[in-house]
This record gives C-alpha cells, sequence and structure tokens, in this order.
C-alpha cells in the first residue's frame, strides 16, 4: 500500500506502469486508479495459495493494457482474455555462452 501512495506523484505525469512481475498490488492499483498504462511482465506460473493468484489475476485483467511473457509456456498456462499479449524472451549476452562452453 505505501507503493499506491508514493506513486501518486505520478498522477499529471505522462507515465506508463511497467510491473515486473503478477505480486505488485499496489502499484496495478495505482496505475489503474490514475488511469495510466499498465504493462505487466509476467515470469511466474506457480502462485499460491490458488485464491491469491486468482486474485491477482483478476487486477491484471482489470488494469493492464498490455502483457509480456518471458516464454511461450509461460503465455499458454498465464493468458488473459483481450489483452495484448507478446512473448519476449530473457536475453544472455554472448559471453555466457563462452564461459558455459569452456566449463562443460
Amino acid at each position: 500500500m505505501l507503493l499506491l501512495v508514493s506513486s501518486v506523484k505520478y498522477w499529471n505525469k505522462d507515465v506508463i506502469f511497467y510491473i515486473n512481475t503478477m505480486l505488485p498490488f499496489g502499484a496495478t492499483l495505482a496505475g489503474w486508479l490514475m488511469g495510466k498504462p499498465v504493462i505487466y511482465h509476467i515470469h511466474e506460473i506457480s502462485l499460491k495459495p490458488a485464491i491469491f493468484k486468482r486474485f491477482l489475476r483478476f487486477f491484471i485483467q482489470k488494469s493492464a493494457t498490455q502483457l509480456i511473457f518471458v516464454s511461450e509456456a509461460v503465455e499458454q498456462a498465464e493468458s488473459f482474455t483481450g489483452l495484448k499479449q507478446v512473448v519476449v524472451h530473457n536475453a544472455l549476452v554472448s559471453s555466457f555462452y563462452t564461459m558455459a562452453e569452456q566449463h562443460h
């Protein structure tokens, strides 16, 4: 809720609320109440308990203007009706692959 209160400073600003997980309920509520675009980057599919996940999904469905998923699997498991959805895979720098090959 503190995040909700601190977000009020963005009321008269041209901002987008980018939320990097399903969990920040305060940021969701702030963006939605201010009529700002809310973009979710969804990573998780195993939130528990199920009632908590349904609660979060309800507010995502009501507030989100766009959803970004980290994989097709996450998109299939967590897709929402009537929302713009896109998959953007996590990226690794090429040096990561070089290091991995050296230790394999």
